[in-house]
């Protein structure tokens, strides 16, 4: 297994982001990377997995197509030089020119009302960014930090100690780090398709007791972009953060095999520091050759979502649809993941659905009515158990 030394990046704090040679030795050779939730008798393997890309336009296959899928900083080995980042993010599976997409009322005549569809056709009219004209800057979401006025933020002090790294505070809507394509002369702004969540031990613990843990993964599966990062902390000897440790860690195991996220665990704000430093480099280096295509909608193999539509459609406060509200219901039940409930709401798309489906047959059939259902890339089933939970929480019979 390959193993990327911190120093081959000239990334101490005290160097400038210029080392670019080096970083080019990193993307042009395939890495595995294996998962260590920093316990030995516990210790959760993977394979990187290698995934499509989303930026077009390039004739050379070197666009950055998966994420970091795992890496840890070894327990026996606490020097920043042992963490281990995976590069399986090399495999381009986009093919030709981007398209400009068009609303089907384009060829409305003059006398008609067509307001709305001649807004609609020039919001979706392609953005292009030539290779060249973008910078890649890394948003940081204000509420990592204690307050932009205050000089002596750890956050803060610690992202200034990398001079060259383009970075910026902002209010995110979903995550709290992402990075965006900036034209260089009209300031337009396109999303990449990565995002990470940030999670100390302690807080990992709180957010997974009050519910938060369970509500922010389904923003950040419905969010829009591909790759999604969990980013752990340790919190001092990680003794008292809110629950047993081992649920912690079982915890991250199911966000990394049930809902498709990677994770990446570091010892400290430094090293997160670090890492995301490292890991805006190498954006910077993938797609510095590339052409990239955006308009206002969601993210495909062709096209980027601009920052506007990402912003507006990750907003707490927006309408959720029917099909939505159910998946959030279904969330809450014990063992009910959020491929699970997806895997649901594709055969029962409302509440009402799957209630009239209940109505149609008997308590033992109703109870395993679900059982079978395919989720996920293993196409595993829901399982009974699941299944008999749903079915007594939306039916009278189980009391009977």
């Amino acid at each position: 297994m390959s193993i990327l030394e911190n120093n081959d990046f000239n990334l101490s704090p005290n160097n400038s982001l210029t080392n670019i040679d080096s970083i080019k030795k990193w993307t042009s050779s395939p890495m595995a990377v294996t998962v260590h939730l920093e316990n030995s008798s516990n210790k959760f393997s993977s394979t990187a997995s290698r995934s499509g890309a989303s930026i077009t336009d390039s004739p050379k296959k070197n666009t950055l197509a998966s994420f970091i899928d795992s890496a840890s900083v070894d327990k026996q080995n606490k020097s920043s030089s042992s963490q281990l980042f995976s590069n399986d993010c090399l495999k381009d599976t986009s093919k030709g020119s981007p398209v400009v997409e068009s609303s089907n009322q384009d060829q409305d005549t003059p006398g008609s009302s067509s307001a709305c569809s001649l807004e609609d056709t020039l919001s979706n009219i392609a953005k292009e960014f030539p290779k060249g004209s973008f910078d890649v800057i890394l948003l940081i979401d204000k509420n990592e930090t204690s307050g932009l006025s205050k000089k002596n933020d750890p956050t803060m002090v610690q992202f200034k100690k990398f001079p060259d790294l383009k970075h910026e505070y902002r209010s995110l809507k979903v995550g709290d780090f992402l990075w965006i394509a900036r034209h260089r002369v009209n300031n337009e702004e396109l999303v990449l398709p990565y995002i990470i969540e940030r999670k100390r031990m302690d807080d990992l613990g709180a957010s997974i007791k009050d519910g938060r843990f369970h509500e922010q993964k389904f923003r950040l599966k419905k969010c829009g972009l591909k790759h999604v990062l969990y980013l752990i902390e340790n919190y001092g000897k990680n003794k008292h953060v809110g629950l047993p440790l081992q649920a912690l860690r079982q915890a991250l195991a199911n966000t990394k095999v049930q809902d498709g996220f990677k994770i990446h665990m570091t010892d400290s704000l430094t090293h997160s520091t670090r890492f995301l430093a490292m890991m805006t480099k190498r954006l910077t280096l993938e797609f510095k050759d590339q052409s990239l295509v955006g308009c206002n909608h969601e993210q495909s193999p062709t096209k980027l979502m601009t920052y506007e539509y990402f912003s507006k459609t990750s907003m707490k406060t927006k309408k959720m649809s029917v099909m939505e509200t159910f998946v959030k219901m279904l969330v809450q039940l014990k063992g009910m993941s959020l491929e699970k409930a997806l895997a649901v709401t594709n055969k029962f798309k409302t509440l009402r659905c799957i209630i009239e489906a209940y109505k149609q047959c008997g308590q033992r059939e109703g109870q395993l009515l679900l059982a079978n259902l395919k989720y996920g890339d293993l196409n595993r089933n829901v399982g009974p158990t699941v299944s008999k939970s749903v079915y007594d929480l939306f039916t009278e019979r189980s009391s009977e």
